[in-house]
């Protein structure tokens, strides 16, 4: 792996791993190609504009997904003890030919281009 720039050891992190193995399966399945997840959201693969969502950390879980994202919001914590303050989470999901690319955040422009800002 390339080493992460100096400035960005503060922010950004890789969790191999970072799910079981239940979890992982069950969320290969809720977002695999012929999943209902795609037409609901009027998502087409070839034509559709990313978008995201953003989920809420607080109250008790609703979905597997909740139970899914504050697994994963509990792992963040454990390298990044101020994301404990976090209220919300942001989420996407895309099925892409790879590399088509993709801007990693809704309010970044030019994202990654420069460094870290």
């Amino acid at each position: 792996r390339p080493a992460a720039a100096p400035e960005a050891k503060a922010y950004v992190s890789v969790l191999d791993h970072a799910l079981p193995e239940a979890m992982l399966q069950h969320m290969r399945t809720a977002f695999a190609a012929d999943s209902v997840f795609w037409a609901e959201n009027k998502y087409n693969c070839e034509t559709s504009d990313y978008f995201s969502f953003l989920h809420p950390l607080h109250g008790p879980p609703t979905s597997s997904l909740d139970h899914v994202l504050r697994y994963l919001h509990t792992q963040v914590c454990g390298h990044f003890p101020q994301a404990g303050r976090a209220q919300f989470v942001e989420w996407w999901t895309h099925c892409r030919p790879h590399p088509s690319g993709h801007q990693l955040h809704f309010d970044s422009a030019d994202e990654g281009r420069g460094g870290v800002r």
